[in-house]
């Protein structure tokens, strides 16, 4: 299987085994498919900063990229337009890997730091205008907390696996019905529930998360196009933590 194809159905293949050897498939899996995961994530997200047409600063972040220590840290200077024009060109890793100055070793960033402003300090606390997690990016689409309605019942309901636009949560512009992947209304017996709509969404916290709760995965879109989704039932060990963050 190839090596995208492999990491696209990553989650499909991980459900259809036991418990028992998905550890060892995990561990198994060669570091440069999870690289190569993780270097595409990067350049969809870019392609989108260089066509939206808000001009924000942009900062590299990494939290808890580096194993020895745990640290967390921002870029000390922002990316230019032109530096991420020339990464899409060029395919290098340079521009987005920070060094960790408590072990001096170069670390990938985690997300993209967004301010209207250059911020006055360089400290992590300060709030940026958006905040781009590179774990809630998928195929040009981004994880938030949404709240639907459905047009044919008027059933409301909130959802933390709500994914729209990636392009439209940069530019926080309204959602057309093509800018976010349909969830379907339980109330409703019609198969082909396309009449629901998001009323207002935001971006994920933790406390958005409710973690008692059994996740459908049926309803979900990312579980059922076969692809990892954050409640599959195991941990790819230090994989994990060094690219999905």
């Amino acid at each position: 299987m190839g090596q995208p194809i492999f990491i696209a159905n990553f989650g499909k293949i991980m459900r259809s085994v036991s418990l028992s050897h998905r550890s060892y498939i995990a561990n198994n899996i060669s570091t440069s498919h999870w690289k190569h995961h993780h270097e595409e994530q990067i350049t969809r997200i870019i392609r989108q900063l260089v066509q939206s047409k808000k001009r924000y600063k942009i900062y590299g972040y990494s939290k808890r990229s580096c194993q020895e220590c745990q640290s967390e840290w921002k870029s000390k200077s922002p990316y230019t337009k032109e530096s991420l024009e020339d990464y899409l060109k060029e395919s290098s890793n340079e521009l987005l890997n920070e060094l960790c100055e408590k072990c001096n070793e170069m670390k990938p960033i985690s997300s993209f730091l967004l301010y209207k402003k250059s911020p006055l300090e360089d400290h992590i606390d300060i709030k940026p205008t958006i905040e781009i997690k590179l774990s809630k990016e998928w195929n040009n689409y981004y994880r938030v907390f949404g709240t639907w309605k459905c047009q044919r019942c008027s059933n409301r309901w909130k959802s933390a696996h709500t994914y729209i636009s990636l392009q439209k949560f940069i530019e926080k512009s309204r959602l057309d019905k093509d800018d976010f992947y349909m969830q379907k209304c339980k109330n409703c017996e019609e198969e082909n529930n396309d009449n629901c709509v998001i009323s207002s969404y935001k971006p994920l916290n933790k406390s958005d998360r409710v973690r008692d709760t059994p996740h459908e995965a049926g309803l979900c879109a990312k579980c059922l196009s076969g692809a990892y989704c954050v409640h599959d039932t195991f941990v790819p060990g230090k994989l994990a933590n060094d690219f999905f963050f």
